[in-house]
């Protein structure tokens, strides 16, 4: 298994007995939700996931390098979790680190 992600990309790719499945998908940062989690022990929540709801994925499944199946869509739902990424893209938006959740920014035509 081998897998590469950044802010709007990430790439998978697992082979085993003859098999192959590579996973791509992107979205833009910018379209992504800031989505609280809890800290049941502080009773409270906290910026910790960014969920995209409409990112693009496409998977491709190989058996001994033939294809089998290739599918696509533009509806894959696409996450980055941590509290630090969280907050580090509540400030790279310029919100204050205390909210705990923000929608996607809007994109200027």
């Amino acid at each position: 298994m081998a897998t590469r992600t950044g802010d709007e990309q990430w790439r998978l790719s697992g082979r085993g007995y003859g098999w192959r499945i590579d996973i791509e998908a992107s979205a833009p940062l910018d379209a992504a939700f800031v989505l609280p989690v809890p800290l049941p022990s502080e009773r409270r929540n906290v910026p910790g996931d960014l969920e995209h709801l409409a990112g693009e994925l496409k998977v491709t499944v190989r058996r001994h390098g033939l294809l089998v199946w290739e599918g696509r869509t533009a509806l894959a739902a696409l996450e980055h979790g941590g509290l630090a990424r969280a907050r580090q893209e509540l400030r790279r938006r310029g919100l204050g680190e205390t909210l705990e959740s923000a929608p996607p920014m809007r994109r200027e035509n």
